[in-house]
C-alpha cells in the first residue's frame, strides 16, 4: 500500500507509475525500489505540474529551476505518464474547499478510470456552511469529516489490498519461476532441500549475485 497527501500523492503517483516502467525510471534516473504497490491512496494529489493552475507557483520548487530542459519536462503532468501506468486499485480524496488540488484530484480520478482501474472519489462537500480545506483529513483528522475521508480510505484497503500472505506467496512463487528460468530444470518447492532453498533465497533476495559470490556465502 502506499498513501501521500498534496505533493506527496503526485509522489506516490508517480512513484507507483515507475515502479512498473523501465523506461521512464531511465528518463527520471531512479532505480527499481523493488516494491510492489497493491493499493493506492491519494489526498489531495498534484500531479499536473506543468498547468496554469495555482500549484504551478511551486513547479520550480518541486522540479528544481531548470526543469524546462530536463529530460523530465515532458512527463510532468499525469496524462504525460498515464500511457506507461500500470497502477493497482486507487481511492482518491478531495474536497470543494480544496483550491489547489480539487480540479487535478478530480482530473486524475477521470485519468485513472479511463486506464480501466478500480478507483474510488470522495469529494467533500461543506460541513456547518464551511468549505474544507486542503488535505483536510491531515490536518483535522479527528473531526468528523477526517474522521469519515480516513474510514474510506482504509475501507478501500481493506476491500482491494491482498493479504501479506498472498502477497508473500505470490513473491516466493515469482522467485521459483525465475530461478527455474535460470536452472532450466523443473521442481516444485517440496522437492527442494535445505541448501536448495537457501540458494532460491539468496537468488531472489540478490539477483545480481554472481556464482563465486554464491559459492562463498554456500561456505
Amino acid at each position: 500500500m502506499l498513501t501521500g497527501d498534496s505533493a506527496g500523492g503526485q509522489l506516490a503517483l508517480y512513484s507507483a507509475v515507475l515502479s512498473k516502467s523501465s523506461v521512464l525510471r531511465d528518463v527520471f534516473s531512479v532505480k527499481d525500489c523493488g516494491l510492489n504497490f497493491t493499493c493506492l491512496s491519494l489526498v489531495s494529489p498534484v500531479p499536473d505540474m506543468n498547468s496554469k493552475s495555482p500549484i504551478s507557483a511551486y513547479t520550480k520548487g518541486m522540479w528544481g529551476k531548470n526543469y524546462a530542459s530536463s529530460p523530465t519536462s515532458r512527463y510532468m503532468n499525469f496524462k504525460d505518464v498515464a500511457k506507461f501506468a500500470d497502477l493497482p486499485p486507487t481511492v482518491l480524496i478531495t474536497s470543494s474547499g480544496d483550491f489547489l488540488a480539487e480540479k487535478q484530484t478530480i482530473s486524475t480520478y477521470e485519468k485513472i478510470k479511463d486506464l480501466g482501474v478500480k478507483t474510488e472519489l470522495y469529494n467533500y462537500g461543506k460541513v456547518d456552511g464551511k468549505h474544507l480545506p486542503h488535505v483536510f483529513s491531515v490536518i483535522y483528522p479527528f473531526s468528523e469529516s477526517g474522521n469519515d475521508a480516513i474510514d474510506n480510505m482504509l475501507n478501500f484497503f481493506r476491500e482491494n489490498n491482498i493479504s501479506l500472505k498472498d502477497y508473500i506467496e505470490h513473491q516466493n512463487n515469482q522467485a521459483i519461476e525465475n530461478y527455474k528460468k535460470n536452472q532450466e530444470v523443473a521442481f516444485t518447492i517440496d522437492q527442494l532441500n535445505d541448501q536448495e532453498l537457501f540458494v532460491l533465497d539468496l537468488k531472489y533476495k540478490y539477483p545480481d549475485l554472481t556464482n563465486e559470490e554464491l559459492a562463498i556465502e554456500l561456505e
